[in-house]
């Protein structure tokens, strides 16, 4: 099974300071039974070949899945530690299926907390899903496990016939990066990988669905993107800098043919800026995003070139060539990320026991932080990952609080 050109993209430039591995953490009510859970990995890996192989040569290789699922029981609130511990070890695909999981059964309260770790050579976030969603509903019976192999089949992406790779409302000059308070120290090459942390925030979808019919010209999810722009942009001004801060917003975006199918690389990503007055109203900041996020979609920044025999180096001439290319200096990868996923299978009666979840995604060398969200049920779970070297849980705090602030403010100026 040979890696597309997104999966073989994230291979060569997976490394310590970068590393391109994410975390679905679903919070379940009940505990599920283990064996059931096992099946359903098994299944899953079936379903999905690639997430059952090991990598090398540009190649999966498949092997004999096995469930890939350890069990850990902790005590009650040793379960982030435990959470952090397990995303910090090392991963090796040549050896290592790009799909681990561990759960979480704390001692002290019902329920149980499941931590699955993907590589982005396999898969994203969608695909994510969609492996969890199998593994959920062969769990409870709804699916009959299957017995043998699926076919591979990675996703269809869309084309553009004349792709711009620039947004016409881009600065001259790179993204600010997000300003650093704190006086820990940057990650060091010396150390195993670089790390993550994270806290989750809850908000209700509906007042603020309700908002944007009301006031027109923007989204649910062009509020929460404006959101994370003002925070990023507040958070900066408080620099000494007589420059306003140049904010930008790196958005992962889904490019399959058939939207919201099919396990495997089906994302890009397209860039937001904060090009408004900043005594605009927050509504008005929302519809400029909405602006930026029509002419990206129309002009095709997401486009993915294609690179076939580029792609069929071998990893030690491709790697120095795709990470000279992607870390030039004056490429625009924004002041941070952010993402939501608001129609999913996390809809589905597979995910009906989740009462919490936590995305821990990815972050860029040039992020010190990043905003993952996923909606399902009428709420909107928005995980804010930081590099704790460079950021304390006391400026990430302050940053949700913006975002917090955000938010009441678009409702105030929709009561006004």
């Amino acid at each position: 099974m040979r890696l597309t050109t997104l999966d073989r993209v994230s291979e060569v430039m997976d490394c310590p300071g970068r590393p391109l591995d994410f975390a679905l953490i679903l919070k379940l009510r009940r505990a599920p039974d283990h064996a059931a859970l096992e099946a359903g990995a098994v299944s899953a890996r079936r379903r999905y070949p690639s997430s059952a192989g090991v990598l090398d040569a540009g190649r999966w290789h498949p092997v004999d899945p096995s469930p890939g699922v350890e069990f850990q029981s902790v005590a009650d609130g040793a379960s982030d530690n435990a959470s952090a511990e397990y995303l910090d070890a090392p991963w090796d695909l040549a050896r290592t299926s790009p799909v681990r999981q561990l759960v979480l059964t704390p001692r002290d309260r019902e329920g149980a907390i499941v931590v699955t770790r993907f590589h982005h050579a396999a898969t994203d976030g969608l695909g994510a899903l969609l492996w969890l969603q199998h593994q959920l509903e062969v769990a409870a019976g709804a699916r009959a496990p299957l017995a043998q192999p699926a076919a591979y089949a990675p996703p269809l992406l869309r084309r553009h016939p004349a792709p711009r790779g620039r947004s016409a409302y881009a600065f001259r000059m790179p993204s600010d990066r997000l300003r650093v308070r704190s006086a820990a120290g940057s990650w060091s090459a010396g150390e195993a990988r670089r790390p993550r942390r994270w806290r989750t925030m809850r908000v209700e979808m509906a007042p603020l669905q309700e908002l944007t019919v009301r006031a027109g010209g923007f989204t649910y999810n062009d509020l929460l993107a404006a959101s994370a722009l003002e925070s990023f942009r507040l958070w900066n001004a408080r620099a000494v800098d007589r420059r306003a801060p140049r904010i930008g917003l790196w958005v992962p975006v889904d490019i399959r043919d058939r939207p919201y199918e099919g396990f495997g690389n089906g994302s890009s990503r397209i860039r937001v800026y904060n090009r408004y007055s900043p005594t605009a109203g927050l509504h008005d900041k929302c519809r400029i995003v909405r602006q930026q996020l029509e002419w990206s979609r129309q002009h095709g920044e997401w486009a993915v070139p294609e690179l076939r025999a580029l792609m069929r180096l071998p990893v030690r001439v491709l790697r120095p060539l795709l990470r000279g290319y992607f870390n030039r200096p004056w490429v625009d990868m924004g002041t941070g990320t952010f993402s939501h996923v608001q129609r999913s299978p996390l809809d589905t009666d597979a995910f009906n026991d989740v009462e919490g979840i936590d995305i821990v995604g990815m972050l860029d060398t040039r992020h010190v932080l990043g905003v993952f969200a996923m909606s399902r049920a009428g709420a909107t779970h928005l995980t804010f990952v930081y590099d704790p070297h460079r950021l304390d849980v006391d400026d990430v705090a302050e940053l949700m609080s913006l975002y917090r602030d955000q938010l009441a403010t678009a409702l105030r100026e929709g009561r006004e």
